[in-house]
């Protein structure tokens, strides 16, 4: 079965899919091979795994392997009910008697299984430091130590490892933080800010430098093309765009591992009936409450952590420690959310497949280019656990194999080279050792990046959502590895994935699925989903908080949007590139996991959303982009900050 992926074909009235099978072993001419599954029906979709088993004997002299008697031993449809046997039963049916497959191909897929098998893929699970707050604050993430440098043209310098605006006067040592439509200023990075009443004339001058460079975030309170429906919402009311003048927020600057957590108010409690538990209810967090003895749990980045208070410490709960009645918080619940993080939920196991299913591409080899850009002259690293490096002052993850070959990854599509320097040309095959890399690199994201097969014209390629920084662990979909990695600091900041700091969330709902969304807990007028700092990393769409010119009440149940795509945006990473190198294959919708869907709240309602559903993600049709991903109907598709490019 060669070719672009997905293979699919139609049965009464359904659009079967096949993804491109992954080999799992090959022994004793038993050939095991697992392969994700979609089944459309109209505008949804359900996913499925398949694990298919077959006899195949390998034909060294021809470079082929031949395949008979394939059968599903084993297939997976979360959600699907009485549909499940007839849909393993279709694909079954499509399996040919007897094929043949490349022989390489089979025995790059079995290096690559065997390679990750001895990995052990264990991400970090270390809590973060969790600051509340129950007034308004903005949460400012420098990447580790402040690095300052002199801002061309005037007597200040600024913070480079930061996609805000912060400055600072050496002669004064005061430091400014731009924000909405003015300045802040403090006597120390920490703060306190206050609003700067008189501008330093340097001031105009670090402002007009930084509008013309790429990748700063001004966070300039700007209006948007709100969605027309905005002003027609109940309770809606036209606003202005917010000033530092109607009130300014409390700056948390941080240079570690930081979660902001943030309520209007005090916390106010709403019992979950038959759980066991209350939640905060006047906060966008995932925050639990134990009836018996007050302690507090709270979801980050699809971890739990708990406390005896909000004070902490806090500490790491393994799956199997969490407490019983989380399962039985009820679909329609404002805090349904949390479903996809409680190991064993139909909701937690739709998210498992779903974190399987790859975006898939075909490259055109002609036509897909890349040239290596370095600060300065490649610098190496080593690779912890592997015997590989890579290049530490690019913006691009480049690795080293052995001095002849060279490999990175650009938005989805690898590349091969005999120099760092290149020529740079479309992989065909990608060495074994790469998927070794671990979780503890800062490159381990590349693992989830494959070629399939390639003519001599086309490339065939695709990624898994890992690549888009969603990993399994603890029995669940989490985001992020969880460790901090040393970004590049020299003329220019090239930052790694983070985990904490910029809101990002692993939920579900029970009208949209399972996702990965962005929030911002400080909720200026006309930002229904906050205001704060855009992620800068990875290939995304970087996502700016939204100005829809309407203030309504907050709502703060889990909400990930479905807001119409432009094309780029439908087919994930890959529609970075232009179509003419590289065609991506669009995802379905997917369905949704099994329950009856009760009707969205009315505070949801007719909202594009922050950020995309996840796999419902990074990858299909009609949906916004990735975590980080923007606005699709404001913002286009763009590459911020000191942050790497994949």
């Amino acid at each position: 079965m060669e070719g672009p992926w997905p293979h699919r074909f139609q049965q009464q009235g359904f659009t079967f899919l096949l993804y491109q099978p992954e080999v799992q072993s090959w022994e004793r001419g038993l050939l095991r091979e697992r392969a994700v599954v979609a089944v459309q029906d109209g505008d949804r979709t359900s996913y499925g795994v398949l694990q298919v088993e077959a006899r195949a004997q390998a034909d060294r002299g021809r470079g082929l392997v031949h395949v008979t008697d394939a059968r599903v031993v084993k297939a997976q449809f979360p959600g699907a009910g009485s549909s499940a046997r007839a849909w393993r039963a279709a694909f079954e049916a499509q399996l040919p008697a007897a094929y043949d497959e490349p022989l390489d191909r089979i025995e790059e897929g079995l290096a690559i299984a065997r390679a990750q098998k001895a990995q052990a893929r264990r991400v970090q699970n270390a809590p973060p430091e969790v600051v509340f707050r129950t007034h308004p604050a903005l949460l400012v993430l420098v990447d580790g130590k402040p690095q300052w440098r002199s801002i061309e043209g005037t007597p200040l310098e600024r913070v480079v490892n930061t996609r805000p605006l912060l400055v600072r006067d050496p002669a004064r040592g005061t430091v400014y933080l731009h924000l909405l439509d003015g300045w802040m200023s403090a006597a120390a990075l920490q703060g306190p800010y206050t609003v700067v009443k008189e501008l330093p004339a340097a001031l105009a001058q670090a402002y007009a430098w930084a509008t013309k460079q790429h990748g700063l975030d001004l966070l300039e309170a700007k209006p948007d093309a709100a969605p027309a429906a905005a002003g027609s919402e109940p309770d809606a009311k036209k606003v202005p765009p917010p000033t530092l003048a109607a009130g300014a927020p409390e700056i948390v600057v941080a240079t570690r591992p930081t979660a902001l957590v943030l309520t209007e108010g005090e916390p106010q409690l709403e019992p979950i009936a038959d759980t066991g538990f209350a939640s905060w209810k006047n906060t966008s967090s995932d925050v639990l409450v134990d009836e018996a003895d007050g302690s507090l749990y709270l979801l980050l980045a699809g971890r739990w952590f708990t406390a005896e208070d909000a004070e902490g410490p806090w500490s790491f709960v393994e799956a199997k420690d969490l407490p019983p009645g989380f399962s039985r918080i009820p679909v329609g619940h404002a805090k349904e959310s949390v479903l996809a993080s409680v190991p064993g939920t139909p909701q937690a196991r739709e998210a498992l497949i779903a974190n399987q299913v790859p975006q898939t591409a075909t490259v055109k080899r002609s036509e897909a280019r890349y040239e290596a850009r370095f600060d300065g002259a490649p610098q190496l690293a080593p690779i912890e656990g592997t015997p590989l490096s890579y290049v530490r002052n690019s913006a691009t993850p480049i690795i080293e194999v052995d001095p002849a070959h060279w490999y990175a990854v650009v938005n989805g599509v690898w590349f091969s080279a005999g120099s760092p320097s290149g020529p740079w040309s479309v992989a065909t095959s990608v060495p074994a050792v790469i998927y070794t890399i671990p979780p503890s690199s800062p490159l381990h994201s590349v693992t989830y990046v494959r070629v399939y097969d390639a003519t001599p014209d086309e490339v065939y390629v695709g990624y898994t959502p890992g690549y888009m920084g969603t990993y399994v662990a603890n029995g669940v979909v989490v985001y992020g590895t969880g460790f901090w990695y040393t970004p590049w600091v020299g003329s220019a900041w090239y930052g790694w994935p983070v985990t904490y700091g910029y809101g990002v969330r692993i939920g579900w709902s029970s009208w949209y699925g399972w996702g990965v969304s962005c929030w911002y807990g400080w909720h200026p007028p006309g930002y229904w989903w906050g205001f704060g700092v855009g992620p800068y990393w990875g290939p995304m769409v970087v996502y700016r908080p939204v100005f829809y010119g309407y203030a309504r009440p907050a709502y703060f149940g889990y909400y990930h949007g479905v807001a119409p795509a432009p094309p780029r945006a439908s087919v994930g990473v890959y529609g970075q590139w232009n179509h003419a190198a590289v065609a991506a294959a669009p995802h379905p919708a997917p369905a949704l996991a099994g329950a009856a869907r009760p009707a969205p709240p009315a505070s949801a309602l007719g909202r594009p959303g922050p950020m995309a559903p996840h796999l419902a993600a990074l990858t299909r049709a009609g949906a916004p982009g990735h975590p980080g991903g923007s606005h699709p109907a404001a913002h286009p598709p763009v590459r911020r900050g000191g942050g790497r490019h994949r």
